[in-house]
């Protein structure tokens, strides 16, 4: 029997997204709106895209529509009915409902000269995507030192600064996340804007973000909820500065003085300084200070990034080892892609990219657009920009 809730949650006159707590039910919803589509909106099985988040998920879910509907089946006393139900089931092993990763090899399958890809191509993936990434890496890095290509001198002291162990690893994140690399040199990425640009949005990101931690409700009402029992000597001049801080008018003015309250009531192991509060009085809001000195910890390495010349100078390093980096990276995924096309392998990040690319094209769309009435995307807040 479904809720009040869960039954609005069926309607098909709209888009919709359902936002729910773990255990409240979700899957359930899913099925039988999944079967809401194809006995009372007529749609059939082959026109609803089901999307889940893993292969496991997919399976758990088709057999709980396979499930669902055989029980409707063997309840239902209405004829029409029990001829939808049967039609239904017989389309089930064709329905879609697979992972995004499976839905975009499906279409790249299915449209291989638009996507440029080899029809019979294979996903690569665990310990035979790392061979070929690590030989890849090794072609590149040996091409840049050896002086093919790009600069030897930068790319040494990126080594040097950074060390062998965390430059093979950067490369690797980078070259395995290629939407993100986009992100920052493709077509009006971050790294395309000149140094000036950067180092500001560098500057303002890191203030935002210290902002954001400190000026959170849940940040002062723990805070307060601290001094509200704090009885070391230090607590009331400690109280007064919480007071004077509610009047300020700014969000950067109240993050700099709850900063330096906290640092005051915190020790460096996260614990109240004994000169603010007892251990008695601190048993009395150990969650609390576990939040606030998780918050500290989250920021203090970013707060003294944004003072003087010498930390701007230092950025201007930071931003000109990671052009190089970035670089090199470019040219491992030049080896990278030579490999896979050789073997006619796709990672899962090109089944991403390569699907998104597809999407551009206007008759594919058109294509899509036409076969799916319904597209239901399980957890999706577990998908990133290119899913």
């Amino acid at each position: 029997m479904l809720t009040p809730s869960q039954q609005t949650a069926l309607v098909q006159t709209r888009h919709l997204s359902v936002t729910a707590n773990a255990g409240s039910g979700k899957t359930l919803v899913l099925v039988e709106r999944y079967l809401a589509l194809l006995v009372e909106g007529g749609a059939e099985a082959n026109e609803i895209l089901a999307l889940t988040y893993t292969e496991k998920a997919a399976s758990e879910l088709k057999r709980k529509i396979a499930d669902r509907v055989s029980s409707l089946r063997r309840n239902s006393g209405d004829g029409a009915l029990s001829r939808r139900l049967d039609a239904v089931r017989e389309q089930l092993p064709g329905a879609f409902i697979g992972t995004l990763h499976s839905f975009c090899a499906r279409m790249l399958r299915e449209h291989p000269v638009e996507a440029g890809v080899d029809a019979a191509f294979r996903v690569v993936e665990g310990l035979d995507q790392h061979i070929m990434l690590m030989e890849a890496m090794k072609e590149g890095f040996t091409a840049v030192l050896g002086g093919k290509v790009g600069s030897r001198e930068d790319f040494s002291e990126v080594v040097r600064r950074i060390g062998k162990r965390d430059t093979i690893e950067t490369v690797r994140r980078l070259v395995q996340k290629r939407e993100l690399l986009d992100r920052f040199i493709g077509p009006d990425g971050l790294y395309t804007q000149d140094d000036e640009t950067i180092l500001g949005i560098w500057s303002s990101s890191i203030r935002a973000y210290i902002e954001s931690r400190l000026c959170d409700p849940q940040i002062q009402e723990d805070l307060k909820r601290v001094l509200g029992v704090a009885d070391g000597r230090g607590a009331p001049l400690l109280r007064e500065t919480m007071e004077r801080m509610r009047d300020l008018p700014e969000c950067t003015s109240r993050a700099e003085s709850l900063r330096g309250i906290m640092d005051s009531l915190l020790t460096e192991k996260g614990d109240l300084r004994r000169a603010v509060a007892t251990a008695p009085a601190e048993e009395q809001v150990l969650d609390e200070v576990r939040r606030l000195a998780e918050v500290r910890r989250s920021i203090r390495g970013m707060t003294g990034a944004l003072l003087g010349s010498e930390k701007r100078e230092r950025h201007g390093e930071l931003l000109r080892l990671s052009r190089t980096l970035l670089g090199v990276t470019q040219i491992v995924i030049e080896y990278y892609e030579l490999r896979k096309i050789e073997s006619a392998f796709l990672d899962f990040d090109d089944l991403q990219l390569k699907t998104r690319a597809l999407l551009e094209r206007e008759p594919v769309r058109q294509y899509l657009a036409g076969r799916f009435k319904y597209v239901m995307v399980d957890e999706y807040q577990d998908t990133n920009a290119a899913q």
